[in-house]
């Protein structure tokens, strides 16, 4: 006797399943002002029209489900996947980079960054970085470490960045962990962040659409084509406490400078 094969599921079971299982971890990230249980009640009244669309409804179904989205927040409906997979650098454009290590950042060169430098051997190095912000927007900072093929200590640096949300401070950890790569002569970097949504913008597969995001966006894209080739990971938060203590002690090293 043959198993009775499982109906497909519809698009509001879909939804219905995601508002009430999923934890929705990336959704949260990209839109910190809106709670839990907003973004879940959103999912769910998605799902209720798309159970009141008949099939050949489907263009007046898009149009409700769009209509409700803009409705939830019409301000922060910024990144959406893309359709195309944009490669890192190309080995044939490689502009001249371009940054400016602003004032503020403290950086400490290991032995091996050292080395490094004092041979000028071109090398592989793998760069951890994180951004963190107290209030999204709110006061925030810059953490990255630069390690050697061989997991040596090559940099280690963090910056204090002003005013600035949590997705700002991840690119500009970015964009100065490039830089520091840069310095020490590296050409192949593995970019490593525990921000799902920074790899996913970087390696193409997210559009970004926040102009502030952009520009920053545009910055590290311009950065990573320095380099001879180029990859970035997402890692669990645990494995970049590094460069989150970094990011932290920014902050807190300039609060109490200014006593706040």
């Amino acid at each position: 006797m043959s198993a009775r094969r499982r109906p497909e599921a519809d698009l509001r079971t879909i939804l219905r399943f995601i508002a009430e299982h999923e934890g929705l971890a990336l959704t949260r990230e990209e839109f910190p002002e809106l709670p839990e249980e907003r973004l879940r009640s959103m999912l769910a009244g998605a799902a209720d029209l798309a159970a009141r669309a008949s099939a050949p409804k489907q263009a007046s179904l898009d149009f409700a489900l769009a209509g409700s989205a803009a409705n939830g927040d019409r301000s922060h409906a910024n990144e959406r996947p893309s359709r195309t997979h944009e490669a890192l650098g190309h080995a044939d454009e490689r502009p001249s980079f371009v940054s400016e290590q602003p004032s503020g950042a403290e950086t400490q060169t290991g032995n091996a960054g050292k080395r490094a430098s004092h041979a000028g051997a071109a090398r592989r190095v793998v760069i951890n970085t994180d951004g963190a912000s107290r209030g999204n927007p709110g006061i925030a900072g810059a953490g990255w470490v630069i390690y050697d093929g061989d997991g040596d200590l090559m940099v280690r640096g963090r910056a204090f960045l002003g005013k600035k949300t949590n997705n700002e401070a991840e690119y500009e950890a970015v964009i100065r962990a490039l830089a520091a790569a840069a310095e020490i002569g590296a050409n192949e970097v593995e970019l490593r962040a525990d921000s799902e949504l920074l790899i996913r913008q970087v390696n193409g597969q997210y559009q970004v659409r926040n102009e502030r995001l952009a520009v920053l966006h545009r910055q590290v894209r311009e950065a990573l084509r320095h380099f001879r080739k180029t990859e970035a990971k997402h890692v669990r938060r645990e494995q970049n406490g590094e460069a989150d203590a970094l990011a932290n002690e920014a902050i807190d090293t300039a609060t109490r400078q200014e006593g706040r």
